[in-house]
């Protein structure tokens, strides 16, 4: 079970997935949409799925680099 706190005008939610809690802000103002990002949240955990990466630890760049890693790496040769 999750629960619901407020931080200054935005609702935050704490929740476990794997057994490490996990805060994130839900960008809500209203606490009925945070209850529903809650419940995905949690519902994602109970059925085995990895937590969303934190948009904010995510950039466009990150995602560029991975892909110019993938094109740039040499491959092997056939003799």
């Amino acid at each position: 079970m999750g629960m619901i706190y407020k931080r200054g005008k935005v609702f935050w939610i704490k929740y476990y997935s794997g057994g490490r809690p996990i805060r994130e802000s839900t960008g809500a103002t209203k606490q009925k949409d945070a209850e529903w990002v809650l419940k995905n949240r949690e519902g994602r955990s109970a059925a085995g799925l990895p937590p969303l990466p934190r948009v904010d630890r995510t950039s466009p760049m990150t995602n560029w680099r991975a892909i110019c890693v993938c094109i740039m790496r040499p491959r092997a040769r056939v003799a």
